[in-house]
């Protein structure tokens, strides 16, 4: 999956690519790279908001937008990234700007996003939807999926990087929504990219235990209210009723959330025996 997402980020056209990959775990991806390919190998699991937060922390000072992109996307259109560029330097009030994401079957993700800070709810809209429901070809969101997302560089130094205390799940709709209090915007486009979700955790029952622990911790740092927590401990027990096999993580994760815990479970954040230096 990394090499097929590389290669089709290294042929866009239109505009000028690099390519840093940071190595959260050995799995022999860094072989199949080109070595044109800038490497990073902090030497354990960052999760995806430290893997993130190092990449932007060692690129330059500079505006050049950066994209943020999960291994298990591919890009088949060669002028994606350029559709992404130009739209984002049309209207500078934009922090961010993603395409749509299509599943493997051909369907839709997600067609947008809500944002409820009463109850804390930060869904997907329209998910498998057959068709692209909006007139424009482009919406205006309160949060944007973090599978591919272009970053506005004066954001990101006005807004700060990822927050590493979720390690994984929710850090991208955190950061959204601190973007737009204060200010700035988000925009969906139609462009489309493939994301095949959640390939590294497959057969996996971390889901459940970051999907726990980080939903508190997004209600805790922007939901309004008490109705929040009273909506979480709901769906906390009915992950655990319906989820038998996912019931440990899922304790561990509601522990860890009132206790205020953070970063990653324990376990992940295992050393990294070095990879190809960067």
């Amino acid at each position: 999956m990394v090499a097929g997402c590389v290669a089709d980020l290294l042929a866009q056209r239109g505009v000028t690519v690099s390519v840093t990959a940071v190595e959260c775990g050995p799995d022999g991806s860094l072989d199949a790279l080109p070595p044109t390919v800038r490497v990073l190998t902090p030497g354990r699991n960052l999760g995806y908001a430290g893997g993130n937060a190092l990449g932007l922390a060692s690129l330059p000072e500079d505006d050049v937008p950066v994209l943020l992109v999960n291994p298990d996307v591919r890009v088949p259109s060669t002028g994606t990234v350029r559709m992404l560029v130009d739209a984002l330097a049309l209207e500078p009030t934009l922090a961010a700007v993603a395409p749509s994401l299509l599943r493997q079957d051909g369907r839709r993700e997600s067609t947008g996003s809500t944002w409820d800070p009463g109850t804390a709810q930060a869904l997907h809209t329209g998910a498998r939807a057959d068709r692209w429901p909006h007139v424009e070809v482009h919406v205006d969101l309160p949060w944007l999926n973090g599978a591919c997302l272009l970053l506005r560089r004066q954001a990101v130094r006005a807004i700060g990087p990822l927050d590493q205390r979720f390690f994984l799940y929710y850090e991208e709709v955190e950061w959204c929504l601190r973007a737009v209090t204060a200010g700035w915007r988000l925009r969906l486009l139609a462009e489309c990219v493939h994301h095949a979700g959640s390939a590294s955790f497959s057969g996996s029952q971390k889901g459940a235990y970051y999907a726990v622990r980080n939903r508190h911790l997004l209600g805790r740092l922007h939901g309004r209210g008490p109705a929040w927590r009273a909506r979480w401990v709901r769906e906390t027990f009915r992950l655990l009723r319906r989820r038998p096999d996912q019931r440990g993580a899922a304790l561990r994760g509601l522990r860890d959330a009132l206790l205020h815990r953070y970063g990653a479970m324990p376990g992940d954040e295992a050393v990294v025996p070095p990879g190809r230096n960067s």
